[in-house]
């Protein structure tokens, strides 16, 4: 019987722990032959977070040792790319960013960004120094942390690239958004901290940020921020990726019938069914 994962969404746990696992993996390939920066959007509890923890796990250079056994039983374990675990990878979650007014955003988000990249500088400490650190842990704008990092990197010719991930990317600034648009207007003044940090990210990918991928719910911040993160490919509603995040029908069928629960299968249909992404498309998704 199928051991579920509640919560859960670290691919590595998933695997070592044995829990049900829906493998995505045949999409690698796919994404790595599309535009190097991708958005794909979706609602919540559809497996998001899951699946950029995979791409984080295949990619990173650091878990290269780890990659036999964690995806040994999945596609892309049978057909690797060329690219898997050849990057740094930068992964930010901005789902845990507060929201009590403008002031605390600012003071979490900035502290998200600093725990964040003063790890990344620990694991790849060949190319940094005390003074970086000084420099994060002194700094509180989060375009400066990241042009600290950015910059060091190309001083030091660094032959290693950047894979950027980023998810729940508009997690805090929807909360914000339903407060009413003054609030949200601030967040993207033209001197605002998320607004010069999507910039200094921008700018990142003439240099070391080699490839990116978001996920979120709505496109609404990514149009906000126009010219200045532009550089994104919006593909949520294309058709090979109708499938990519939730489950499709075979997948319940299989879940039911393992822990002997076909019974309710019109149910599941009833409350978790009917979601299709792209207008080509008759699949429809379960979240």
């Amino acid at each position: 019987m199928y051991k579920f994962p509640m919560g859960v969404c670290n691919f590595r746990e998933m695997i070592e722990d044995g829990y049900m696992y829906i493998d995505k993996t045949q999409y690698i390939p796919i994404l790595e032959n599309d535009d190097r920066n991708l958005m794909i959007l979706r609602p919540r509890r559809f497996g998001k977070s899951l699946f950029v923890s995979t791409l984080d796990y295949y990619y990173n250079k650091l878990h290269k040792d780890q990659f036999d056994n964690l995806f040994k039983n999945t596609y892309i374990g049978k057909n690797p790319t060329t690219q898997k675990n050849s990057y740094m990878i930068l992964n930010f979650d901005f789902s845990g960013i507060g929201t009590n007014n403008l002031e605390d955003t600012k003071i979490s988000f900035t502290n998200h960004i600093r725990e964040v990249l003063l790890t990344f500088i620990e694991k790849h400490n060949k190319y940094f120094d005390t003074e970086d650190k000084e420099k994060i842990n002194n700094s509180q704008i989060p375009s400066d942390i990241v042009r600290i990092v950015l910059e060091k990197l190309s001083r030091k010719n660094a032959e290693e690239y950047i894979y950027l991930l980023i998810d729940e990317y508009d997690h805090f600034s929807n909360r914000i958004f339903t407060r009413g648009t003054e609030e949200f207007e601030k967040l993207l003044d033209k001197e605002g901290f998320l607004r010069t940090f999507f910039e200094a990210l921008k700018v990142g990918t003439e240099t070391h940020i080699k490839r990116i991928f978001i996920t979120g719910v709505l496109p609404i911040l990514l149009d906000a921020l126009t010219s200045g993160f532009n550089i994104m490919s919006n593909k949520s509603t294309k058709l090979k990726y109708n499938e990519l995040f939730g489950f499709e029908e075979h997948d319940v069928e299989d879940i039911l019938q393992n822990v002997g629960a076909q019974q309710y299968r019109q149910i599941v249909k009833e409350y978790y069914n009917g979601y299709t992404f792209s207008e080509e498309s008759d699949v429809k998704m379960y979240n």
